[in-house]
């Protein structure tokens, strides 16, 4: 079981060395083992683009998550993606096709999974950011060619329990609320119950409005659903670990200690701590 409270100074690199970390170096994405036990490795169908807003924190992103999870399946870059989505040379050098790149936001054209070839895509990007920021994000990719898609994973579908683990250490670190089953004001096709964030932190565009590996881990179930058969045995809910992590231990810090309120500025904060007597959320419903 790790602490809390273990910090450790990873040495890969000069950048790595410049303060401690919970758990996992962000700038390296390895975990700390004199933190914790590292997070089971996760395997992606499909490689994974994460581009993180430069004006958010790294210590506040979650897309370092899939990085130490995924490793070998995940890429990261930091940028607004305004330049990006100006050069269409660049574009190209990094995207062959761009028909065949899938990004992931709820926009008015964007389609479900359900409705795309699996032949027709082969790169998942994934935009790190505030809301505001991520639109701004979005805006600046929509006319190259990439497909856009949302989740459809609901209430109907299998949802799986997150993952439970023995470790009750945290990582301050959080995701933001770029992604989610729909945007004030842009309607993609929605299902008919989706799913809920589990995510800690205050934001006013919904509870349905996911955190960042919220929304990559819900992706890859959908993904399983429509592509693979048989069961689904686990296989992506390493994608949550440092979150359930989080979650358990803000969950543990404010049933220890009853007489500090959670802020009510978060949508369905009354009962969003889950004290004796109450059943755990082990859903997302």
């Amino acid at each position: 079981m790790s602490n809390i409270r273990l910090r450790a100074v990873c040495k890969n690199t000069p950048q790595c060395e410049s303060r401690s970390h919970h758990l996992y170096c962000p700038y390296c994405c390895r975990p700390l083992l004199e933190t914790g036990p590292a997070a089971p490795p996760v395997h992606l169908p499909l490689p994974l683009h994460m581009y993180r807003h430069p004006a958010e924190r790294i210590g506040k992103s979650t897309s370092v998550h899939a990085k130490v999870v995924a490793y070998d399946d995940t890429t990261l870059f930091v940028d607004d993606c305004k330049a990006l989505g100006a050069d269409a040379q660049r574009v190209h050098e990094r995207y062959p096709d761009p028909s065949r790149v899938l990004l992931l936001y709820p926009s008015k054209d964007a389609k479900p999974l359900s409705q795309l070839p699996r032949s027709s895509f082969d790169t998942l990007i994934v935009l790190d950011g505030t809301w505001k920021q991520a639109k701004t994000m979005y805006n600046a990719l929509k006319h190259v060619g990439f497909q856009s898609v949302t989740i459809g994973f609901s209430d109907s579908s299998a949802i799986a329990s997150i993952p439970r683990n023995d470790a009750s250490s945290e990582s301050h670190s959080s995701t933001t609320h770029n992604q989610a089953h729909g945007e004030p004001g842009e309607s993609a096709e929605q299902p008919a119950a989706p799913v809920k964030t589990l995510f800690w932190r205050f934001q006013d565009v919904g509870e349905h409005c996911l955190a960042t590996i919220e929304a990559v881990y819900y992706f890859y179930r959908d993904y399983f659903n429509i592509y693979e058969e048989g069961e689904y045995d686990g296989r992506y809910d390493g994608l949550l670990y440092y979150f359930k992590m989080q979650y358990d231990a803000v969950q543990s810090y404010y049933r220890e200690r009853p007489d500090i309120a959670f802020t009510k500025r978060k949508t369905g904060s009354e009962q969003y701590i889950k004290y004796e007597g109450e059943e755990e959320i082990n859903r997302v419903e």
